[in-house]
């Protein structure tokens, strides 16, 4: 099970480099082919253009793309705003750092995390994060199997 887990973070961190990558400007939408395979492809700079944080108190999460086996996420966070610490029932998290810094704390452990920093984070493992100083935080989060809401337990 471990190794499944650390492969499919492998795949996803992998996934998730190739979607930040296309940050060139180019117009990117949904692309569906004939034998009904989907895919996502998305610019996250636009992405994030097009939804400006509203509340400079809460986190920004925005859907990115989402099946059975995983989902993804767009977290945008002004400096001091929070995800309270907390811990998923039956979801693996992944988060990447894309822009601004912030304060992890997993299992009681604080880490400062910064541009293209990814943290594992296996379901039952107690986290929160801030964003710190003085820039936005944007994150990428990838849940798998795909967040369903109801699994999060709030400490």
């Amino acid at each position: 099970m471990i190794r499944y887990l650390l492969i499919s973070a492998l795949v996803l961190c992998c996934t998730l480099t190739c979607v930040i990558s296309l940050g060139d400007g180019a117009e990117n939408d949904l692309v569906v082919d004939e034998t009904n395979l989907a895919f996502t492809l998305v610019n996250l700079n636009e992405l994030a253009e097009e939804n400006p944080l509203e509340n400079e108190c809460q986190p920004s999460v925005i859907p990115v793309a989402s099946k059975e086996n995983a989902s993804i996420y767009l977290v945008q966070m002004v400096p001091g705003a929070s995800i309270p610490l907390h811990y998923h029932k039956s979801h693996d998290e992944l988060v990447y750092i894309i822009e601004g810094e912030g304060m992890m704390i997993i299992n009681g452990e604080e880490y400062i995390v910064r541009p293209f920093d990814m943290l594992y984070v296996p379901s039952g493992v107690t986290h929160s994060l801030t964003a710190i100083n003085d820039e936005n935080l944007k994150v990428i989060s990838t849940f798998a199997p795909a967040f369903d809401g109801v699994d999060r337990v709030y400490l």
